[in-house]
C-alpha cells in the first residue's frame, strides 16, 4: 500500500514555504549577505522531512508491505502464564483488558471461554462470555470460530457415554496368550537355509 501521493503533497505543501525563505536567502547571499544562510537552512529544514520519507518509502514497503500496523498487537503471554500457574482469575483478569482494548480480537473469548469451562468448571460463566464475544466480534469468520470452541469446550463438561467408561474401566492383560516361534512361509525360504 503506497504512500506516495501523500507524501508528495507534503512535500508540495512544505514546498510553499520553503522555496520563498530559499530564494530569500538566495538574494542574501548574492548580495554578500551571510545571513541569508539563515532562511536557506530553514527552508531545508522544512523540506527535509517529507523528502526523507518520500526517499524511505521503497524500504519501509520491504518492511511493512501492508503499510505500519496502527497498534501493537496484543499480549497474551502474561495471562497464559498466570493460567499455567493455576491463577486462572488473574488469567481472566488479563484477558478482560485485551478484550476491552481490542474488542474485534476473538481468540480473548475463546481462551476465556476455555479457562471458564476447563479450569473453573463454570458454564454459566462461559455462557455470558460468549454471548459477549457474539454482540462484539463483527467478521463471521470470528464469531464462527467462537462457536467451535465454546461448543468444543461445552463438550467436555457432559458426563461420558456407559460404553466409553466401560472400555476405559476394562483392564487390558496377556493371560492366555500363547507365545510361539514365528513361521516363514516356504516361498519365502532360501533353498540355502535349513531349520531344525
Amino acid at each position: 500500500m503506497s504512500d506516495h501521493p501523500n507524501i508528495l503533497l507534503k512535500i508540495l505543501l512544505h514546498a510553499v514555504v520553503a522555496v520563498p525563505l530559499a530564494l530569500w536567502g538566495i538574494a542574501l547571499l548574492l548580495r554578500a549577505d551571510f545571513f541569508g544562510l539563515a532562511p536557506m537552512m530553514i527552508a531545508a529544514i522544512i523540506l527535509a522531512r517529507p523528502v526523507v520519507e518520500w526517499l524511505s518509502e521503497p524500504v519501509t514497503q520491504l518492511f511493512y508491505p501492508g503499510g505500519r500496523p496502527e497498534r501493537p498487537p496484543p499480549m497474551y503471554s502474561i495471562p497464559e502464564s498466570k493460567r499455567a500457574k493455576g491463577m486462572y482469575e488473574e488469567a481472566m483478569a488479563g484477558l478482560e483488558t485485551i478484550a476491552e482494548k481490542y474488542p474485534q480480537e476473538p481468540r480473548a473469548y475463546i481462551t476465556m471461554v476455555e479457562i471458564a469451562i476447563v479450569d473453573l468448571k463454570d458454564p454459566e460463566r462461559a455462557s455470558s462470555i460468549y454471548d459477549r464475544g457474539m454482540a462484539i466480534l463483527r467478521k463471521d469468520t470470528d464469531r464462527h470460530a467462537l462457536t467451535q470452541m465454546y461448543l468444543g469446550n461445552c463438550s467436555r463438561l457432559t458426563e461420558r457415554p456407559e460404553w466409553l467408561k466401560k472400555e476405559q474401566e476394562r483392564v487390558l492383560s496377556t493371560q492366555g496368550i500363547e507365545l510361539t516361534e514365528p513361521t516363514v512361509p516356504e516361498h519365502f525360504q532360501s533353498p540355502n537355509i535349513r531349520r531344525e
